[in-house]
C-alpha cells in the first residue's frame, strides 16, 4: 500500500514537471512562430522601403549633398561615386531581406521542433496520468 502511494506521489510530481516544460515549450513555440512571421513580412518589405529610399535620395538630390559633405571631410570629391554608392546599397537592402529571410526560416523550423517536443511531452503526461489512474483505482494497490 505504502508503495502504491510513494509511486502515485513520485507520478503526480512527474506530471506537475512536465506540464511545466509543456507551458514553457508552447510559449517558446509561439514567441519562435511569431518571429518567423515578422522576419518574412520584414524580408518582403525591407528592400523595397530601402531601395525606395534610395531612389528618392538618388532623385532628389539628398544623396548626392550627404555625399558631397561626406567627401567634404574626407577631402575628396567624385560624384561619379553617388551612383556607386546608390547601387551597393541596394545590393545591402537585399541583402539584408536574404538574411532575415534565412532566419525566419530557422525561426519556423525552430518552432517546429519546439512543437515537436511539446506533443512528445504530452503523449508522455497521457501516458503517466493513465498509469497514475490504473494505480489509483486499483484496491489491491492501497
Amino acid at each position: 500500500m505504502a508503495d502504491a502511494l510513494e509511486a502515485l506521489d513520485s507520478i503526480k510530481e512527474v506530471l506537475t514537471e512536465i506540464a511545466r516544460e509543456i507551458d514553457r515549450l508552447r510559449n517558446s513555440q509561439t514567441q519562435h512562430a511569431a518571429m518567423a512571421v515578422a522576419g518574412r513580412l520584414l524580408a518582403a518589405d525591407l528592400p523595397s522601403a530601402l531601395i525606395a529610399q534610395i531612389q528618392e535620395d538618388l532623385d532628389s538630390g539628398d544623396l548626392n549633398q550627404r555625399w558631397l559633405r561626406a567627401m567634404e571631410r574626407v577631402g575628396t570629391e567624385n560624384q561619379a561615386v553617388v551612383a556607386v554608392v546608390g547601387a551597393l546599397m541596394t545590393d545591402v537592402a537585399a541583402a539584408a531581406a536574404t538574411y532575415v529571410a534565412g532566419r525566419a526560416e530557422e525561426w519556423e523550423a525552430t518552432a517546429h521542433q519546439v512543437d515537436g517536443r511539446a506533443c512528445a511531452l504530452e503523449a508522455q503526461s497521457a501516458r503517466l496520468e493513465e498509469v497514475r489512474k490504473t494505480i489509483a483505482n486499483n484496491p489491491k494497490a492501497r
